[in-house]
């Protein structure tokens, strides 16, 4: 890089100014920092301008400036606001603490960027858009990919693992929304190393699409090709004892049992094979789909040794999730099909909320493939859930039969919710979805989980018979707004339960997670989260899940954090810490905040954009875009609405302290109806930093928190709630009398992670089960 040297400068405007670099940071701006050549980029934020003339500095953070080497000769900091696109070459870059620093403007050269040379989308983190990886990533059965910007020939994604530059990826979706938007293969031309401003590591990795679209039929498998990963997915179907097939040929049986020895693997088929020198093998393992070809080494009669595959196929013909129906529900598929000028009514196989599966008449059923079939329902006993139009993607033969696969044409008519309690009721028939009955009951199962701490319970006393309607009122009127598993035990009672909540505009928060002491943990564990992953994952504004953990539950966020180092992709996950500070009653009354020309004001419509940037600094992109605070939701006016419908509060209200006309912190007070939310976090204030310093923020804090400890307390045992970024104002929040209650860690997936976790959590429960029962096994043998 040459020193000053600028790409796609704008040369039809004058040269920006001293003045126009200061309007960037009142903005707060985020911006890309090149060092140069063989060195990573970095993510940050424009703060301020410092100084005048000569000793002028820009100053940037929070930035990893940990990776900024001594001595750097040239940097560039180019805007990625649209709407303020300005670069800036100077000489020198300098580390002022580990997350800030300054570049001095002395000699620095500014410009206009120009436009783009090619038509693209810029996707952001409120905005998803993901590329769905088949096949093509070494060790890897999918992946989802957030994509940064997108054009007609090519797209750039995040990664947290890339893959190599050359790759080609024989089989992409980009989905958005739900809906698949383009399909075909790619080549990686480009990678480029990238620190976030929190300094976690990240990939911009750019794909030339080099088939526009693909056969829908054309790549039915990923592949799974790792040794020791296909002979642990071999050992685990073994062990959990899964139901396996073999085919040879077009001759289908079942299998009584598989075996891994070795190298080889023993089948006992259900009727003897004859003479075949290899087999097609499949099963079902953690709600994934497997075939394998395998080299038959010996056959005696019913039971066949086989070679070890090399690889594993995994099906990857629907993307959504398949819920297989047990042979003793009869549930039935009525369509309405004009070309054979009759009702189609058939039993139905499995479903999906992309799609199902049904057996037809080969008889009666005129269907082939591209064929719309209208007004389709499942029915079962006097219920019926309206699917809306589906088509007809394939018609195959499996054992004597013809099974026909449909997808779901209009997710618009789909009835989702009454199809997301079938879906759950169908793959977690041992949890019940609670109706909001017994709170009393629900209370006491927390109690025994160790989930209600003694502020909880103090703060909730006063309001318990409001609270139980509410929790009641909300369960029976408002089934698009929550979902409570439960599981019970005759004897015992409720023994295990998880709940989530639509608290924002798009986001759902999973809360009241817990397993009662004496109840299988273990087990109720994987199962709960599976399936209110499910339930997140399947509503239609269920773009992001969202909880806390305590920093203290160490367990817990071990086990996130696994699961963040193993999806190899920054969109799957995002994490935060934050602190959560109490003031009790009691407490003499703090001084009022001084006179000093601090104001706090409700926030104007222009500075949303504002607010907005600095949660995204200070608590993540994805956070604040789950939190709903984004210009024109900060408010959350369609969550307050679909309350109010029912009777119940929940809002937002934010305001501004600022100082000299330069706004300083960002208060944003949270409200709901008591009893939905026991840990109170949704009944709290946020405090976060726009240009106060994290340290103390002097007077801007003191104003902030005067302010609420003035106003009503959520709860009439007077207890206040205070959540602000990790570290910030512990100073000023002492002083006032607040005491730090924990430190929690903040945890937010989109529709791009939903699905890879809920793979992550089946196989590893599932293979922990596993492990589990062949060591129980073993040690009944012994």
């Amino acid at each position: 890089m040459e020193q000053g040297s600028l790409s796609k400068q704008d040369p039809t405007r004058s040269r920006p100014k001293l003045r126009d670099l200061r309007a960037a940071c009142r903005s707060l701006t985020p911006v890309i920092v090149d060092l140069g050549p063989r060195q990573p980029k970095l993510a940050s934020y424009m703060l301020s301008v410092e100084g005048r003339g000569a000793g002028a500095f820009l100053r940037l953070g929070p930035i990893a400036a940990e990776h900024i080497p001594d001595g750097v000769a040239g940097v560039v900091v180019r805007t990625t606001d649209p709407d303020r696109s300005l670069a800036v070459a100077a000489r020198r870059i300098r580390r002022v603490d580990p997350s800030t620093a300054e570049i001095a403007l002395e000699g620095a050269r500014m410009d206009w960027l120009g436009p783009r040379p090619r038509a693209r989308t810029v996707v952001e983190a409120r905005d998803p858009m993901m590329l769905l990886v088949s096949s093509g990533l070494e060790g890897a059965d999918v992946h989802v990919f957030p994509i940064v910007d997108l054009a007609e020939g090519a797209c750039a994604i995040e990664a947290g693992r890339p893959p190599h530059p050359g790759t080609r990826l024989e089989w992409v979706q980009i989905v958005r929304d739900g809906a698949v938007v383009r399909r075909g293969a790619a080549v990686v031309e480009e990678v480029i190393p990238w620190r976030a401003s929190s300094g976690a590591p990240r990939f911009r990795c750019r794909l030339r699409f080099v088939e526009r679209e693909a056969s829908p039929r054309a790549r039915t498998y990923g592949l799974v090709e790792h040794p020791p990963r296909v002979k642990n997915l071999m050992e685990l179907a073994a062990t959990a004892a899964v139901g396996v097939w073999a085919r040879a040929g077009d001759r289908r049986v079942a299998c009584g049992s598989l075996a891994v020895e070795g190298a080889t693997m023993r089948l006992r088929l259900g009727q003897p094979l004859g003479p075949a020198p290899k087999l097609t093998v499949g099963f079902e393992l953690f709600t994934i789909h497997y075939e394998l070809d395998a080299r038959v080494l010996e056959a005696s009669g019913s039971d066949v040794t086989l070679a070890l595959p090399l690889y594993l196929r995994r099906r990857t013909r629907r993307r959504e999730r398949r819920v297989e129906v047990p042979s003793g529900r009869e549930i039935q598929v009525e369509l309405d099909n004009r070309v054979a000028e009759h009702a189609i009514r058939r039993r139905l196989l499995d479903l999906s909320f992309g799609g199902l599966c049904f057996e037809a008449d080969p008889a009666a059923d005129v269907l082939w493939p591209g064929l719309r079939l209208e007004e389709a329902r499942l029915t079962e006993g006097g219920e019926s859930i309206a699917l809306g139009p589906v088509e007809v993607r394939a018609v195959e033969q499996r054992d004597g039969r013809v099974l026909c696969h449909c997808a779901v044409s209009d997710p618009e008519r789909l009835d989702v919710s009454r199809l997301s309690v079938l879906a759950s009721r169908l793959e977690h028939p041992e949890l019940l979805v609670h109706d909001g009955r017994d709170f009393r009951a629900m209370l006491d199962l927390y109690r025994r989980s160790h989930l209600l701490y003694d502020y909880m319970a103090r703060s909730l006393e006063p309001l318990a018979p409001a609270a139980a309607f509410n929790w009641r009122r909300l369960h029976r009127e408002g089934h698009d707004l929550v979902r409570t598993l439960v599981h019970v035990v005759p004897e015992r009672g409720m023994d295990a339960a998880v709940s989530a909540v639509r608290a924002w505009d798009q986001g759902w928060i999973i809360q009241h997670f817990g397993v009662a002491d004496g109840a299988d943990q273990f087990r109720w564990s994987g199962e709960l989260q599976r399936a209110i992953v499910d339930h997140v994952m399947l509503r239609p504004d269920g773009r992001f899940l969202f909880f806390f953990v305590s920093s203290k539950n160490t367990s817990m966020n071990a086990f996130y954090e696994r699961f963040f180092e193993a999806t190899g992709t920054s969109e799957a996950i995002e994490h935060g810490t934050v602190d959560f500070w109490a003031r009790p009653p009691g407490r003499p009354r703090s001084q009022p905040a001084p006179d000093d020309g601090t104001v706090l004001r409700n926030m104007r419509q222009n500075e949303a954009a504002l607010v907005a940037r600095a949660a995204e600094r200070a608590l993540g992109p994805r956070t604040a875009a789950a939190l709903s605070i984004l210009p024109g939701s900060i408010d959350l006016p369609a969550t307050r609405r679909v309350f109010q419908r029912i009777g119940l509060e929940r809002s937002r209200t934010a305001r501004i302290v600022s100082r000299r006309r330069t706004p300083q912190l960002a208060l944003l007070s949270e409200r709901l109806s008591p009893g939905i939310n026991l840990t109170w976090m949704l009944g709290s204030h946020w405090l976060l930093p726009i240009h106060a310093g994290s340290s103390n923020g002097g007077a801007a804090v003191d104003r902030a928190l005067a302010t609420i400890e003035h106003e009503p307390a959520p709860s009439p045992y007077g207890e206040r709630f205070v959540l602000v970024p990790r570290g910030h104002w512990p100073e000023a929040l002492e002083r006032r009398g607040w005491e730090l209650r924990v430190t929690a860690r903040t945890y937010v997936m989109n529709r791009a992670g939903l699905q890879r976790y809920h793979d992550y959590v089946a196989d590893r429960y599932g293979s922990a089960g596993a492990r589990l029962a062949r060591r129980r096994m073993k040690e009944r043998v012994g």
